[in-house]
């Protein structure tokens, strides 16, 4: 019989092939080893129980390895199994138990499995439940993030931008581990320029502003972008003079020791674009060209 450590490595190696024969090969072990848990004679000294962990590899492998929903449904269907040992205890139950990645896998398989509202509807079940029915289990910022990247892709931005209030709400009543990160934080500002269509008023894009300088996570020069850019689709008379006090303020911080924050080649174009839409702007021209040199001097 395999020990436990050979098993779980050969299916850990056939995960990281990323191949789908190597990812069946993991499961076709994942079942010898279910197989052998459920023998008549549990007091066998070899008998190998299914680890979480071993779960979770092959989880993942259905998670990444050619998305679809047939996976996704396999993989909520291995979630099951675990979640079923756990309620129904035994030799086996403690080992196998789901983790947050237990669930965050499954919930990744889901929004990967395509971009329509099922999969989005499937990945917020399982969310659900995990808050509801694992209290102790506290998911973490990129399981909250594949969901909100989904929304965004579906144009749900109020229920990505709810989902986004829901990691906050968590993590100030004591689930330290469910906190945002800087890809949350993107995610909503994303979703605050599109919430209201194609076009923002100044009072929304002055919200944005004040959400943008007063963020719990330190921004990136990606933040700053979003808003940038939102500016200069706005087509407001004072787009183009905002979108450049961004910038400045991005090459500012970046001089006083915040790489993170410096300015690329979207931050200038995207104010150049906010310039050129100036219509009412007499010297747009020789404005975008002054910008334009900034960047080539960058």
């Amino acid at each position: 019989p395999i020990s436990f450590a050979r098993a779980a490595g050969v299916i850990k190696a056939c995960i990281r092939s990323r191949g789908r024969q190597y990812l069946e090969r993991a499961i076709g072990l994942l079942d010898d080893m279910r197989s052998q848990q459920q023998r008549k004679n549990p007091s066998r000294a070899d008998l190998i129980c299914p680890a979480t962990q071993t779960y979770n590899l092959v989880l993942y492998g259905l998670a990444n390895t050619e998305p679809s929903p047939e996976n996704a449904k396999r993989a909520e269907t291995l979630l099951r199994e675990m979640i079923a040992h756990h309620e129904r205890g035994g030799r086996c139950a403690a080992s196998c138990s789901p983790d947050s990645n237990s669930f965050r896998q499954v919930i990744t398989a889901w929004t990967k499995s395509g971009s329509n509202a099922s999969a989005a509807e499937n990945a917020r079940r399982i969310l659900d439940e995990m808050i509801s029915d694992f209290p102790m289990l506290d998911p973490d910022a990129s399981t909250f993030n594949s969901l909100m990247t989904l929304y965004l892709k579906l144009g749900k931005t109020r229920e990505a931008l709810s989902l986004f209030d829901l990691i906050n709400s968590m993590h100030e009543s004591g689930r330290s581990d469910t906190t945002p990160d800087i890809y949350s934080v993107n995610l909503m500002l994303t979703a605050m320029t599109k919430r209201r269509g194609s076009l923002l008023s100044l009072e929304d894009m002055e919200a944005l502003e004040e959400v943008l300088e007063n963020l719990a996570v330190p921004p990136d020069d990606k933040s700053y972008n979003i808003v940038i850019d939102a500016w200069a689709k706005s087509n407001l008379r004072e787009a183009a003079s905002r979108a450049e006090q961004l910038l400045d303020t991005m090459e500012e911080k970046c001089r006083h020791g915040d790489p993170n924050v410096a300015p690329d080649g979207y931050s200038f174009t995207s104010t150049i674009n906010a310039i050129e839409r100036s219509r009412h702007h007499r010297a747009r021209g020789s404005w975008a060209e002054q910008v334009f040199r900034r960047m080539k001097d960058t």
